[in-house]
């Protein structure tokens, strides 16, 4: 699995980022993003957005860099800058969380992870063989479990 910090830096130095921020000089990175099998998680492309202007830009960096759209962001307040330097790298948050899983759900099979650092918080969703979703919001320096459900997909109703 390349590191969030490698990535990250590839990006910074592609062509296309450093021509994007000649525009949006003021933008600053806010999360980070990724989705995928849990069996190949570690090769799965990540996601970097930036914020400027109450818009956020998506970049992902997998064997190219690659821009999103840029899109407007709804909701109240400033969107906070994520430092990426955190005590809990990815690997370590991944395994905090599946270990977790695992000992409090035995009979769950996690399929997919989609995992998002922000906040200096990482925020691992898992999808089960079971229909279920399994949420771990961990401190990002200290590893302490903030908040953990399970709950079925089909509890999910529409808004």
């Amino acid at each position: 699995m390349r590191s969030i910090q490698k990535s990250l830096e590839i990006l910074e130095k592609s062509k296309l980022f450093n021509e994007w921020k000649k525009e949006h000089k003021a933008a600053y990175l806010c999360n980070v993003f990724l989705i995928g099998e849990i069996k190949g998680i570690g090769n799965v492309p990540l996601q970097f957005d930036y914020y400027f202007r109450n818009k956020i830009t998506s970049f992902t960096v997998d064997k190219e860099v690659k821009i999103g759209n840029e899109e407007e962001i709804f909701g109240k307040g400033d969107v906070e800058k994520l430092d990426i330097n955190v005590r809990i790298p990815l690997e370590n948050a991944l395994e905090i969380a599946a270990g977790l899983g695992s000992e409090k759900y035995p009979n769950e099979r996690f399929e997919k992870a989609i995992i998002i650092m922000q906040k200096s918080l990482w925020s691992i969703t898992f999808l089960t063989q079971n229909f279920n979703v399994f949420n771990v919001k961990l401190d990002a320096d200290k590893g302490d479990i903030i908040e953990e459900k399970l709950v079925s997909v089909f509890n999910f109703k529409k808004q």
